[in-house]
């Protein structure tokens, strides 16, 4: 694919690229990065690190350049965060950059808040789901 766009690209274009693919049996997680921004692993314990292992130039910068592959076993309850520089470069009113700093210290405490959400949710459901067996 590189070279494909190295032979089609206006000089000075490039594109980066983040390709996954998930066994949703296994949870293993294999992925290229090609000059984007890594993506954000939250763990169960509330853990957050970043998927920087395969790390690589973005495309379409130079022909036959290599694109090493990273593999990574996600655990129950793991989640993973992808996003585009589009998040990190966001301007507020003031002109200041969302950051990929800012989103690293929210991404822990929104996961809080929607496992709290989650939880009431399913404490609303739990009386009607036992009544429905009882009466049932």
């Amino acid at each position: 694919m590189n070279d494909e766009l190295c032979e089609e690209a206006d000089a000075g274009m490039f594109v980066t690229l983040l390709f996954a693919i998930l066994d949703t049996t296994s949870g293993e997680l294999e992925y290229c990065n090609a000059g984007h921004l890594p993506p954000f692993l939250l763990g169960t314990g509330d853990t957050l690190t970043t998927l920087g292992a395969a790390r690589a130039p973005a495309l379409a910068l130079a022909p036959g350049l290599a694109f090493p592959t990273a593999r990574h076993r996600l655990a129950p309850g793991d989640a993973l965060f992808f996003f585009t520089d589009g998040v990190t470069e966001a301007l507020s009113p003031a002109r200041d950059f969302y950051t990929p700093q800012r989103l690293e210290n929210v991404l822990p405490r929104r996961r809080c808040a929607a496992r709290r959400k989650n939880h009431a949710r399913r404490d609303e459901r739990r009386p009607h789901v036992l009544r429905r067996a009882r009466t049932g």
